[in-house]
């Protein structure tokens, strides 16, 4: 099955293989190689502002369950190939690292 989606994704086929992507991780959410496939399906459909919603929501699953990328299916498969760490790593935690920093506050005199 992997194999047909990455063929689809060659051929450009985008919009019809989001759409059987999201019917996968609904049934395998832990799938993380697939929130990827997913993010660069949306990518080649240009479509910037569902790319930062995956990460951002992305993000508060790992924030929410630390260390859950490096567990393994019964199979012995891991929830995220090398690609994924990649795409988790340069996408979807500086969201994470946007929100630890330390906020400024305004203050305002009231008069």
């Amino acid at each position: 099955k992997l194999k047909s989606y990455q063929e689809r994704f060659a051929q450009g086929l985008y919009a019809d293989l989001l759409v059987e992507l999201e019917a996968s991780l609904a049934r395998a959410p832990f799938w993380f190689d697939g929130q990827r496939l997913v993010w660069e399906c949306l990518q080649g459909l240009n479509a910037e502002q569902a790319m930062r919603e995956v990460e951002m929501h992305f993000a508060l699953l790992l924030q929410r369950l630390p260390g859950l990328v490096e567990l393994r299916f019964h199979d012995g498969s891991a929830f995220a190939d090398a690609a994924t760490r990649g795409w988790i790593s340069a996408h979807v935690m500086p969201h994470l690292q946007n929100d630890s920093a330390p906020r400024k506050v305004e203050t305002v005199a009231l008069q």
